[in-house]
């Protein structure tokens, strides 16, 4: 039996966003200012993403 230890904080969170609403943020989001990231920024976004940093669910001090 495979047993998962669990998550700090007692949840992982998960933001990745799929279906009907990815299709309306896709379309929201075309009239919004452009940012460039690096390749260390992205990796943040995606682990936030995924639920690797759990249980942040996005960046300290930020909204986003």
């Amino acid at each position: 039996m495979k047993e998962t230890i669990t998550p700090h904080g007692g949840n992982l969170i998960n933001r990745e966003i799929a279906g009907d609403e990815k299709a309306h943020l896709d379309q929201m989001v075309k009239g919004l200012q452009k940012i460039r990231l690096d390749s260390r920024q992205i990796s943040d976004v995606e682990m936030i993403a995924v639920g690797a940093f759990s249980p942040l669910e996005g960046f300290i001090g930020k909204f986003i």
